[in-house]
C-alpha cells in the first residue's frame, strides 16, 4: 500500500490492529485522543515512519517493536504525553538532540520492559497446570 499519512486522531478508537504493519510507506501516523490501551507489536515493522502521535491515550507500555525504530535512522518524532506510561518515558521528543537523549532513555525503558516481560512469563510458566 502506497498510503504515507494516516491520521485518525480524536476517533475514541480503542486498538489498532497488526495488520497497521502492512502499510509500509507509512511515514506518519497519528493517533492521538483517542482510548488506545496497548499499540500492536506490528507498528515495530513500518520501516518507513517518521512520526508517531499517541499522545492522549491511555497507554501503559509501548510495544518493543518500537524499539527498532528508535535507532535514529527511522522514527524522528515520537508524541507519547498525556498516557498512562512510567516515568522513565519522556513525554516526546521532536528535535535531533531531543531524540538522542530520548533514545537513550527509550532504550532503558526497553530493556525494563523486556526484563519484566521476561520475568512475567516465566512466573506464568511455572504457574501453569499445564505445563
Amino acid at each position: 500500500c502506497t498510503l504515507e499519512i494516516l491520521t485518525l486522531g480524536w476517533n475514541k478508537i480503542e486498538f489498532v490492529p497488526n495488520s497497521i504493519q502492512e502499510l509500509t510507506q507509512l511515514t506518519r501516523l497519528d493517533l492521538q485522543s483517542n482510548q488506545l490501551r496497548k499499540l500492536p507489536e506490528g507498528i515495530g515493522l513500518l520501516t518507513s515512519l517518521q512520526v508517531l502521535n499517541v499522545r492522549d491515550n491511555q497507554l501503559k507500555l509501548l510495544p518493543l517493536s518500537l524499539c527498532k525504530l528508535c535507532d535514529g535512522e527511522h522514527l524522528k518524532s515520537l508524541e507519547i504525553e498525556q498516557n498512562l506510561l512510567p516515568d522513565e518515558f519522556p513525554a516526546s521528543c521532536n528535535s535531533p538532540m531531543e531524540f538522542t537523549a530520548f533514545q537513550e532513555q527509550l532504550s532503558f525503558a526497553c530493556k525494563q520492559q523486556k526484563r519484566f516481560a521476561h520475568t512475567k512469563s516465566s512466573r506464568s510458566r511455572q504457574n501453569s497446570p499445564n505445563l
